[in-house]
């Protein structure tokens, strides 16, 4: 599982890289040098202006790696099929193996469903939560 792990993170490193490179350059000049004015240290600019102002952006970002990390097969598939035994089965690969393998329809059906509600229930506190942020702003 530590291999599958530091699989995934090399894959998706790129991607929030680039997006939190974005989300920096979208912080205004003027607000990091008044805080500087003002006296603060950097990690105060980082904490109280850079973080707020980028939250949307990370929690993006942290929602697209959950549901990729979620809803992937193929990266478990092609390194360890699942093993050795069931240790590296993730829930996704747990429904491709019931469907194909096992042929059982019904419970990858249930299964299926139980993920789709789980990736609704992470959808849906992401909107809110970037709406939250968005109302505040």
């Amino acid at each position: 599982m530590v291999f599958l792990i530091l699989a995934s993170v090399w894959r998706a490193l790129p991607f929030v890289t680039l997006l939190l490179l974005a989300a920096m350059q979208t912080v205004p000049f003027e607000l990091i040098e008044s805080s500087r004015i003002d006296g603060a240290r950097w990690w105060q600019t980082v904490r109280y202006i850079m973080v707020p102002l980028m939250l949307p952006t990370m929690v993006v970002a942290l929602f697209s790696l959950t549901l990729s990390g979620m809803n992937g097969v193929g990266m478990v598939f092609s390194l360890t099929g699942g093993g050795p035994g069931t240790s590296t089965q993730v829930l996704s690969y747990l429904l491709f193996k019931l469907g194909w393998d096992r042929l059982q329809f019904g419970r990858a059906a249930s299964l299926a469903l139980m993920i789709a509600a789980v990736n609704l229930i992470l959808i849906t506190g992401t909107l809110r939560l970037t709406r939250v942020n968005e109302k505040n702003r």
